[in-house]
């Protein structure tokens, strides 16, 4: 089971680090062993346990933090087996790699936090990749808030903030225990402790500026300013283009992209060619013959704007 925000631009990216389980007590909070059985005092020490884990997130203030199926931040499940053993290490399953840490996407969050939910059920009644839960097989039941407003830029620059968790599905004191990881971090193009700053560098005849890799903020490049770094410094000329005595006619201008470091010429609006020599078919305020229409268009070569006529139908 698994569910999440459908979004590929969400700004954060929870990861959930399951680290051991240790099973203190082994029966439901209805009486079960993990076969089915009842109990009313130890479970076999012998039996092979399927254990069904659903993390799931909440907002802080839902008032629904018992209820497994109520995750509208995202859900994630899995199960694993357990053999003659009160301790599961989850980072020493065979497949373990392939799902942990769990990874959530998540939106912007107005509190900045969040609650994760965490269940483990016995999965005696799982027919193949089918999964049969409900409150009578529930073993623990663990919850804690964690605040997003401390995001690292990458996956690879965070650290993780360890927790012990333990069971409040009951009141009892010998509580199973669960030891856990939890870390925000950026996704690509969104900086800032809380994500919220989206920067996307960009190098054309419009603005020219790359991101600051801790706040995202823009930095301009030699010869543009202001806040987005569109506007040009005229009498600024880059190296390359003095060198190379690139005319550009028309109050176009030279520009050597980052990525080509080719000198090009920026034709203004209603000019084009690689010299900016050509008067565009029309002009935004001039009207087209014979009902045609004035769009604009763009051309890639010389990374500038134009019009021209869209003629009418027939």
């Amino acid at each position: 089971m698994t569910s999440r925000i459908d979004s590929q631009e969400l700004p954060s990216v929870l990861l959930v680090d399951l680290t051991q389980f240790d099973i203190i007590n082994g029966i439901t909070i209805s009486g079960q062993c993990c076969d089915g059985s009842m109990s009313s005092n130890n479970c076999s020490s012998t039996l092979s346990c399927n254990l069904y884990t659903v993390v799931c997130l909440d907002f802080v203030y839902s008032g629904l933090q018992a209820n497994w199926t109520f995750c509208p931040l995202g859900s994630q499940s899995f199960r694993v087996t357990i053999n003659n053993s009160d301790s599961l290490n989850f980072h020493l399953i065979s497949n373990a790699s392939t799902f942990l840490p769990l990874q959530f996407p998540l939106a912007l969050i107005s509190d900045n936090s969040i609650s994760i939910k965490i269940f483990i059920f016995y999965d005696y009644m799982s027919t193949g990749s089918v999964t049969l839960i409900n409150q009578n097989s529930l073993l623990s039941r663990f919850n804690t808030t964690f605040r997003t407003d401390s995001s690292y830029p990458s996956a690879s620059s965070g650290i993780f903030q360890r927790q012990m968790l333990f069971d409040i599905s009951r009141n009892t004191t010998n509580m199973n225990q669960l030891s856990i990881g939890l870390m925000t971090y950026c996704q690509a193009t969104y900086y800032g402790q809380q994500c919220s700053v989206r920067c996307i560098s960009n190098d054309d005849c419009t603005s020219s500026y790359t991101c600051d890799t801790i706040t995202g903020i823009k930095i301009c490049t030699p010869g543009w300013y202001g806040v987005e770094c569109a506007f040009r410094n005229k009498s600024y000329i880059q190296p390359i283009c003095s060198s190379n005595a690139l005319t550009c006619y028309n109050d176009g201008f030279c520009h050597a992209f980052n990525n080509t470091n080719q000198p090009t010429c920026c034709c203004p609006f209603g000019f084009t060619g690689l010299n900016c020599q050509y008067l565009s078919t029309c002009s935004i305020n001039v009207t087209c013959l014979n009902g045609g229409l004035c769009n604009p268009s763009y051309d890639p070569l010389s990374r500038s704007y134009y019009y021209v006529c869209s003629c009418a139908i027939g």
